[in-house]
């Protein structure tokens, strides 16, 4: 170390010459363990925690409307949705996430805390996971053999990005008009945008 660099450090305070040590990683056993024992929530990437954010009303109505649309025609018998509070595997051992709402075979049930089959995936943007949602979990989430949609749903105007597999590639659509319908072939039905939008007090409109 070069004499400036060692007189650096020495006049440094000892908490600012600790932020430049790395974070603490967790093994997936650790992890789980943490997680039953938390009453906050945290997303795993290898060997990192990352604490989930609390959400806004809004995110919570979208959600909550998601969810009830979903169930006008969901077959039961062989489809679940979870809301955010259950756990994904997204890469076994390394990637465990959050997602807002999850679609999943009732056959994925082998464990009461994971979903390991997901079919769709959705996420309620925000300013501080829009960036994480687009890029990092969309490349996460496609890359999930069962998962056959990822839908992004924006919180300030109506706007709704789906990615959907087709022949083992994966197309985008956007929709952003009330009377769109987004279609769910794996589940077999569809939604309106009025039926999430509707009621919900955007940025700059009522819808």
């Amino acid at each position: 170390m070069f004499e400036k660099e060692a007189y650096f450090y020495k006049k440094q305070p000892k908490n600012m010459v600790k932020t430049l040590e790395k974070p603490k990683l967790y093994s997936v056993e650790e992890y789980f363990e943490l997680e039953n024992n938390s009453d906050i929530r945290h997303e795993y990437y290898y060997g990192k925690l990352i604490a989930m954010p609390g959400e806004s009303k809004n995110a919570n109505r979208l959600a909550r409307k998601f969810e009830r649309a979903l169930y006008k025609f969901l077959d039961e018998k062989l489809f679940e949705v979870f809301r955010n509070d259950v756990r994904l595997v997204v890469n076994k051992g390394n990637i465990y996430r959050y997602p807002d709402l999850t679609v999943a075979l009732v056959a994925d049930d082998e464990d009461d805390y994971v979903i390991k089959m997901p079919i769709i995936l959705v996420e309620i943007l925000s300013d501080s996971t829009e960036k994480i949602d687009f890029y990092k979990k969309l490349t996460e989430y496609t890359a999930i053999n069962s998962a056959q949609q990822y839908i992004l749903v924006a919180q300030k105007e109506v706007l709704v990005s789906v990615f959907r597999r087709e022949n083992d590639e994966w197309k985008f659509d956007v929709y952003n008009k009330l009377q769109d319908k987004i279609s769910l072939p794996s589940i077999g039905g569809t939604i309106s945008l009025s039926e999430i939008y509707e009621g919900i007090i955007l940025e700059n409109t009522n819808v």
